[in-house]
């Protein structure tokens, strides 16, 4: 398989790094110390036209593969995941379910002021009693004068205290015995909604700037006109569209080890003037060896999961493969890194004790690496 990128794929690169550069870099130090969400950058997104990167031209999109999508995702790592990841969630983890599902009136309503940055989505899955068994959620919404009535809440909302939409995963027939997955449906709340209301942000390890909220439904009334697509169907729409939001996280690990190898390259060279055992420097040495190649790999496997959902595949364990493989480099790459680093490296003014904290969280986001290993082994026959 060909990886080389189009001339096209490398002008948005540099697009996104030039947003980048001139948007997130100035404001990670004030993200880290005050944990703030900026809906500025988020906005700025918008007017650099990254929100809607995989959303057709017709509704004001930018009508790329999901290999620009990758490649954003990546970028946007390299730099501060915890600023980005409000983007991200929004261009590549909702934007994309709309486009698939809504009908003329919601692509009116929501999705092109959406991919102009006027409004910010986010959605609505994980719940205190249903994480990564996405079929056992508990949240209800039943029919009541034209209306959905929804009880419930959900937990760990990436953009949940900020978001003017709110595409929330609800039960919307009894569950069986089993599961819930032919009875789940999706709906869009709105901000300002009687009966919903958010929490606090959520204080976390890392991804400082980032909202993370958790959400409540008490008789929460939305017009039966809100939901997206049909009623029930939710659980297979939610399993088909992870397949683009894992590459974009599986992406997004291979930003951040790309970012720690870089800088570990630069105080592996500082440090190479100040050793006179060469041994010593060998094991560094060695160590930036194995970083470049699992970078790499990881980067391929990216690439060519995305290749292939751009040629209309599907890629449950390609998806799988890629999230599972770049999360843990990313987290195997910041851990040695750290020891390159020595006492530096635990310092606040030094990048990597952010991609450290950073990292971490790439394992568990958008399916454990235990899920991935699932998802692949069921694939496998086993």
């Amino acid at each position: 398989m060909n990886f080389e990128l189009t001339d096209g794929q490398e002008r948005f690169r540099e697009e996104v790094r030039d947003f980048l550069g001139r948007e997130v870099l100035p404001k990670i130090g004030e993200a880290e110390e005050h944990d703030q969400f900026s809906i500025e950058i988020f906005r700025k997104g918008g007017d650099y036209g990254l929100l809607g990167v995989l959303c057709p031209r017709e509704y004001g999109g930018r009508g790329l593969d999901n290999i620009c999508g990758a490649i954003m995702g990546e970028e946007m790592g390299r730099v501060s995941i915890g600023i980005c990841i409000t983007i991200l969630v929004h261009a590549m983890g909702v934007l994309p379910i709309f486009v698939q599902l809504a009908n003329q009136e919601q692509i009116r309503k929501f999705v092109i002021p959406a991919i102009r940055g006027q409004k910010l989505m986010a959605i609505g899955m994980t719940e205190p009693n249903a994480g990564s068994d996405f079929g056992g959620i508990e949240t209800t919404a039943r029919h009541e004068n034209g209306q959905f009535v929804i009880n419930g809440s959900k937990i760990f909302i990436t953009n949940g205290n900020h978001a003017d939409l709110l595409l929330a995963a609800v039960v919307t027939r009894e569950k069986t015995k089993v599961h819930n997955k032919k009875g789940i449906s999706l709906i869009v709340v709105e901000k300002g909604t009687p009966g919903f209301s958010s929490s606090r942000q959520i204080e976390k390890l890392g991804w400082r700037g980032s909202d993370t909220a958790e959400l409540y439904f008490d008789d929460c009334r939305v017009p039966q006109q809100n939901i997206l697509g049909e009623e029930n169907q939710g659980y297979f729409y939610i399993m088909e569209i992870l397949d683009i939001s894992r590459i974009t996280f599986a992406a997004v690990s291979v930003g951040i080890v790309q970012g720690t190898f870089e800088e570990s390259l630069r105080i592996a060279r500082e440090k190479k003037k100040l050793m006179v055992s060469f041994n010593n420097y060998q094991g560094i040495r060695f160590v930036l060896a194995d970083m470049a190649t699992r970078v790499e790999a990881a980067r391929k496997l990216v690439y060519w999961a995305a290749r292939l959902k751009d040629q209309g595949m599907k890629v449950s364990i390609q998806s799988s493969m890629a999230k599972l493989f770049a999360s843990e480099v990313a987290n195997w790459g910041v851990r040695n890194a750290l020891q390159i680093y020595g006492q530096r490296g635990m310092l606040k003014e030094y990048s990597i004790e952010r991609y450290f904290r950073d990292a971490r969280a790439m394992t568990i986001a958008e399916g454990t690496s235990e899920i991935q290993r699932e998802i692949i082994a069921k694939q496998l026959g086993l």
